[in-house]
Formats: structure tokens, sequence, C-alpha cells
């Protein structure tokens, strides 16, 4: 979720992102490839873990939770 920001610090921070990226530019003739490598498997894993926790984790807890709401219900009503 974007900040809202005054002009004035939204100009700061286009500055600062071009510095950064003149920056990343420089240094990017030094750095290893492999490093961007690195940064994509980081984005994959936190990818999966994101989808894990977003859309598995609750379909399966909550197709666990149904399954148990229908055992208590079976039971009540044999108890009857």
């Amino acid at each position: 979720m974007p900040r809202l920001m005054n002009f004035h610090s939204s100009r700061r921070n286009n500055n600062e992102i071009k510095q950064l990226k003149m920056r990343s530019r420089h240094l990017s003739r030094y750095v290893d490839p492999a490093w961007d490598l690195c940064d994509s498997t980081v984005e994959i894993v936190s990818a999966h873990v994101h989808l894990l926790n977003v859309i598995i984790a609750p379909t399966w807890l909550g197709k666990k939770i149904r399954e148990k709401k229908k055992v208590t219900d079976n039971d009540k009503s044999g108890a009857r």
C-alpha cells in the first residue's frame, strides 16, 4: 500500500531512487551474476510461501474444521 506523501517528499524519493539505480548499475559490474539467481530464487520461494499461507492453508484448515464439525454433529444426533 503506497504511502500518501506531499510533493516535496515524493520529489526527494525520486532523487533517492535515481541515485540507488545509478549505484546499483555501478556495482553490478563487480557483483557475481549468481546473486541475481539468488534473488530470483528468494522471490520464487516467497511467492510459494504466500500461496501456501493465503490459498492452501485456509482451504485445508477449513476442510479439517468442516470434517470435525460433521463428526460432532453426528455425535449430537446419535445422543438424542
